[in-house]
């Protein structure tokens, strides 16, 4: 793996540990490097709150994908090209052997809490997700108990920042069979 991304996701994991400790919870928010249309061609980071509802069943699984091409849309209405992503966010999770989801994380009685970051450029050359399990404390402060890097799983992972960087790959997805998570 890339020693710079891994180290950008590291430092993301810090910022939203502090902001967990600070708020009690994250919401899902998008670090986006677009080429600048500025005349010196430095690249640029936006960042993106990203909202959007959540599944309330596991065959519901089209709104975080919509809320991505919704984003890259919005970055090339106002002119910016994507180039790479960051996304982190808090979120109940299951370990399995499969990629097959059968009920939502949030209601299996194994569920645990992470943080998740996934990392995707617009060539999709590195593509790597990293899920840090936490635990809290009696103040509500969290530790991370564990990592693990998607290149660790061996579960096949859905390049899901690809919905940001074209945008129009949702047109397909809902013409075509759903996914299976």
């Amino acid at each position: 793996m890339n020693i710079q991304l891994k180290q950008d996701i590291q430092i993301q994991l810090g910022i939203a540990k502090q902001i967990i400790d600070k708020q009690g919870r994250l919401m899902p928010v998008i670090d986006v490097t677009v080429d600048s249309t500025k005349p010196d061609g430095k690249q640029e980071h936006i960042i993106m709150m990203l909202a959007f509802d959540f599944p309330k069943d596991i065959s519901d699984y089209m709104g975080k994908r919509m809320m991505l091409a919704k984003a890259g849309l919005e970055l090339l209405k106002k002119g910016y090209t994507p180039l790479s992503a960051i996304m982190t966010t808090e979120a109940w999770y299951i370990e399995q052997k499969t990629d097959k989801v059968t009920v939502m994380p949030s209601q299996s009685p194994d569920r645990k809490e992470a943080i998740i970051i996934i990392a995707q450029d617009k060539d999709q050359t590195y593509t790597t997700s990293l899920v840090a399990e936490i635990t809290r404390d009696i103040d509500n402060k969290i530790t991370v108990t564990k990592e693990r890097w998607a290149d660790d799983t061996g579960i096949p992972q859905e390049n899901i920042l690809s919905y940001l960087f074209e945008p129009n790959l949702i047109k397909t997805l809902m013409s075509n069979k759903k996914p299976t998570n």
